[in-house]
């Protein structure tokens, strides 16, 4: 038999043993999986809530009530005598060296719109300046204590006017605004016990993702209702 004849036979006999060696290498295992990195958490937003961002309350008072009474009577003040300035032109008019016709509907309406002025500036005053310094009252409730402020101080001003006059004018002056302070206290007060029964009333829920042993993912949900 020749050389050429054996190689054929040489070949069959060593592709067994080839595959044999491959099928006892050992095998490796299931590939682990790369670790999760979560992503950054995003500054602001409550993890772990699915609420709309325009639904959530702020329940927060980052001012001080010590120091928004003052400022509100002071700036509530200054407001309220800016805001009379166009009624009190108004009135004004009806007062002239030469002929003027004296229409009392004229003077009315300017006492009108000087109390309107009064009010509206005043209380937008103190609004804005308590919101700056971190209260939460609102517009109309300041409105309302500022009425109530300007007959409290009316009434206070009449009952002292006969020993002192001259003293009468200070609750008079400063009765409105200081009215409107304490009503913005107050309804900032109401928003932010309104704001946490409604966070603490609320369900909250979570999403969980883990990993398996066997490198799957396990999720789920968790919650307070």
């Amino acid at each position: 038999m020749s050389f050429l004849r054996l190689v054929p036979l040489l070949c069959g006999l060593l592709l067994p043993f080839q595959a044999l060696a491959q099928a006892s290498a050992p095998s490796q295992g299931p590939a682990t999986p790369p670790p999760i990195v979560s992503a950054p958490d995003t500054p602001g937003e409550p993890q772990g809530e699915i609420i709309p961002p325009g639904e959530r309350l702020n329940s927060e008072d980052t001012g001080s009530p010590v120091l928004r009474i003052p400022v509100g009577i002071l700036v509530g003040t200054v407001g309220a005598l800016v805001g009379t300035l166009p009624g009190l032109a108004i009135v004004a008019t009806q007062f002239c060296l030469d002929s003027c016709s004296d229409d009392q509907s004229v003077e009315i309406f300017g006492l009108v719109v000087a109390s309107a002025g009064a009010l509206l500036a005043g209380t937008w005053a103190i609004d804005r300046v308590g919101d700056w310094l971190g209260g939460q009252g609102r517009f109309w409730p300041t409105a309302l204590g500022m009425v109530l402020g300007t007959v409290v101080g009316s009434v206070v001003a009449v009952a002292i006017a006969p020993s002192s006059e001259g003293a009468s004018v200070v609750p008079a002056v400063l009765g409105p605004a200081l009215g409107g302070a304490i009503a913005y206290e107050i309804s900032s007060a109401m928003v932010r016990s309104e704001a946490m029964a409604a966070s603490a009333s609320r369900p909250r829920i979570a999403p969980l993702v883990a990993v398996s042993p066997r490198g799957g993912f396990i999720g789920g949900l968790a919650g307070t209702f």
